[in-house]
């Protein structure tokens, strides 16, 4: 047997943000051994149950929707946010590495060529040093 659920709601289905109307279930029950389907008689015809569903109800369940709706909306501007601020702080360690660098290897370049293996061990130990903060 196959089983659908179906839910009707005109305003929604109108674009319409409020659902104060009553909506209409459908179940229908799908199982039968003629190839059209049905109850199994021939004549095509699916049991259905239908029942009115009070605007309360309907109204309940848009009501979650639209807060499930605006929860996923805020976690997906934070998780943005998050992004962002994660971006800037990688372009500032990335400018402020090749600026302390720069500046090392120009201090290397100015010091005594006896010290200067000395002074290359400092910037490859400075950059690395910045790298991981």
């Amino acid at each position: 047997h196959r089983a659908q659920l179906m839910l009707y709601n005109p305003l929604l289905a109108s674009r319409h943000t409020d659902a104060a109307s009553s909506g209409l279930l459908v179940y229908l029950l799908g199982g039968g051994s003629s190839s059209s389907g049905g109850n199994g008689n021939g004549n095509g015809l699916d049991d259905a149950a239908r029942l009115e569903m009070s605007s309360e109800v309907v109204q309940t369940h848009a009501a979650e929707l639209r807060s499930l709706l605006a929860i996923r909306n805020s976690v997906a501007r934070a998780l943005c946010d998050q992004r962002r601020s994660l971006e800037k702080e990688d372009e500032a360690r990335a400018k402020e590495t090749t600026t302390s660098t720069t500046c090392n290897n120009n201090n290397a370049e100015k010091r005594d060529p006896k010290i200067e293996e000395g002074g290359g061990k400092e910037v490859s130990s400075s950059s690395s040093l910045s790298l991981m903060i």
